[in-house]
């Protein structure tokens, strides 16, 4: 089970290097999206919203 969480959360293998520890690893697609919402990236909806704006 834990490998199977691994390969769902990082597309590559978590590297350490001696002197400095665990390097960031590159994580998997679903984690990118759930980031981009966490910081406010998402684009579905502009701010002015779809309708056209009425006189």
């Amino acid at each position: 089970m834990k490998t199977l969480v691994l390969r769902l959360a990082f597309s590559e293998r978590i590297t350490y290097h001696r002197n400095e520890g665990y390097r960031t690893a590159k994580t998997t697609l679903p984690f990118k999206v759930l980031a981009d919402f966490q910081h406010g990236k998402s684009e579905l909806v502009p701010p002015d919203g779809l309708e056209p704006p009425t006189r």
